[in-house]
């Protein structure tokens, strides 16, 4: 709002976070699985907290651009890949396997009470602050985080492979994705997923504070709101995923997520009715996406060998999160040729007949999970 970026432009901004995952996780798979997945997390958020300080001191300077917001998108996004494939190798380290879902139920309850607060924290900042300033108290959070992970006790054994090899790792883990049936079903669902959330997400902003009219302040309390999904959604998984499987709770959720994504093309204003349609699309996106999450870590968590959990989460992350920017440009890109709302419809609409498809996948018959370790 404050650069007046076209639809196009967000399109690209969103692309630009996304973009490094195709460039640095295959590598940052095969160094998580070096043993210094901690020091990574440490490292990747004091990195972090130093990068968002461009924001405000750019803003002062009179020099803050959308160009310049795109590079600082691509460093953040590099710097989140390192620390994400990291963190999803390092649970199962100090996690036993039996005890995965309650853990990764737990991260994502913490994760989603952020998520819920967040937002509409952000808005309240940006509306009273402005959004440099806002930014700056953001990157405070990251050495928070860094404080946080310097406190585990835990300390991982370290086991270097010569650079040489990392390209036969890398290899190994695509050919492991290829072969697991369930994981390379989950592989294909969650890649339509996101590239179809990230053509809604890359547009959506514009969408709702300027054909709804909706303030930044009241936009962040209703994504805030429906946040508040994510923690109905991570105590879910872990009560349901046991009594319908976890392939099928999967592919519902999935299924859900398309659903919810009517809900924006339906919202005609920023009145009462418009608001209502706007967080309970947002709360049922929170809802599946936690439960999302849950289950897939924990079916990729507990269908892979330990040895083999960094290569494959670079190889299955490589192409799920690779579609990402993708699904941003392509949404940005018909937001700015047919309109907005006209895109958000054509897209839930191709969102919803993917997971449809996915009924018929192997995911459908995985009712239980069995470690090969």
């Amino acid at each position: 709002m404050t650069l007046h970026a076209s639809p196009g432009q967000m399109g690209l901004l969103r692309a630009a976070e996304f973009a490094p995952f195709l460039i640095f996780t295959l590598p940052a798979g095969v160094w998580a699985d070096f043993g210094i997945r901690r020091l990574l997390m440490i490292s990747t958020n004091l990195v972090q907290s130093a990068v968002l300080t461009f924001v405000p001191m750019a803003a002062l300077a009179g020099l803050l651009r959308l160009d310049a917001l795109y590079f600082l998108m691509f460093v953040m996004g590099s710097l989140k890949t390192v620390f994400e494939m990291s963190y999803q190798t390092y649970v199962p380290e100090i996690v036993k396997r039996d005890q995965l879902v309650s853990a990764n139920s737990k991260i994502m309850l913490s994760y989603s009470l952020g998520q819920s607060a967040g937002p509409g924290f952000a808005g309240v900042l940006v509306e009273i602050l402005g959004a440099p300033v806002a930014v700056l108290i953001d990157s405070c959070t990251y050495l928070l985080c860094a404080f946080s992970l310097v406190r585990i006790d835990h300390r991982e054994e370290k086991r270097f492979t010569p650079h040489h090899l990392m390209v036969s790792q890398i290899v190994e883990g695509f050919r492991f994705v290829a072969k697991q049936t369930h994981i390379r079903a989950l592989l294909w669902l969650l890649s339509l997923h996101n590239f179809f959330m990230n053509a809604v997400m890359a547009v959506l902003v514009l969408f709702v504070t300027r054909e709804l009219g909706v303030r930044p302040g009241l936009f962040g309390m209703i994504v805030s709101l429906g946040g508040l999904g994510a923690i109905t959604g991570a105590l879910g998984a872990q009560r349901f995923g046991p009594i319908i499987g976890p392939g099928p709770l999967v592919i519902l959720t999935c299924l859900l997520a398309s659903l919810a994504a009517f809900c924006f093309p339906a919202a005609r204003d920023g009145n009462l009715s418009g608001i209502v349609l706007l967080t309970t699309a947002y709360f049922v996106l929170s809802v599946a996406g936690s439960a999302i999450t849950v289950y897939a870590w924990t079916i990729r968590q507990t269908l892979t060998p330990k040895r083999m959990l960094g290569k494959m989460n670079g190889a299955f992350r490589f192409c799920v999160t690779g579609v990402m920017p993708f699904g941003a440009l392509f949404g940005g890109w018909l937001g700015g040729s047919i309109g907005i709302r006209t895109t958000l419809m054509l897209v839930a609409c191709g969102w919803a007949g993917g997971c449809l498809l996915a009924c018929f996948s192997p995911l459908r018959g995985l009712r239980t999970l069995v470690s090969p370790d």
